[in-house]
């Protein structure tokens, strides 16, 4: 894209938005996903339960079939995802421990926080799926958004039993 003359803003905001689609045919395509056997045809991602459940006969969907969970859907649905979210205004997003704010005091509109539900979804593991992937497609364009291996399990709100 530089070699377009496209400016590095504009490269990065392609690579984060092919990034969304292939975290979406990541999650309709592992192991975990099973056939959508209630009323409808097709696959229920990865994350369809709060839950990582064993499954025995896995689905799979065709990245270049036009219903479903495609490629050709990725490229149609998160465009809309993001025109449908309608947001005009400009924020700035900055991350830190929620133990120790290093900001002034009534310096935000808002301070949110992840896990909201302790250990009832499991979060990290969650966080690792996608991790793993965006930092394979857009590492190193956003270099400061992946500086742990996995999401450390120290800076972590809860932890899964199984991954102390």
């Amino acid at each position: 894209m530089r070699r377009l003359s496209c400016s590095s803003e504009h490269a990065i905001a392609t690579t984060t938005f092919l990034a969304a689609i292939v975290d979406r045919l990541a999650d309709f395509n592992s192991t975990l996903c099973v056939f959508n056997y209630t009323g409808g045809r097709g696959v229920v991602h990865t994350f369809g339960r709060h839950a990582l459940p064993m499954v025995w006969d896995f689905a799979e969907t065709n990245p270049f079939n036009p219903e479903g969970a495609s490629l050709i859907s990725g490229l149609e649905d998160v465009p809309a995802g993001l025109r449908d979210a309608n947001v005009s205004l400009v924020g700035d997003v900055q991350r830190g421990s929620a133990a120790g704010l290093p900001w002034t005091k009534q310096s935000f509109d808002a301070v949110i926080t992840d896990p909201p539900y302790y250990d009832n979804v499991p979060y990290a593991d969650i966080s690792d799926f996608f991790y793993v992937w965006l930092k394979r497609t857009v590492g190193t364009s956003l270099p400061g958004a992946f500086f742990y291996g996995s999401y450390a399990q120290e800076k972590r709100g809860c932890r899964r039993e199984h991954a102390a």
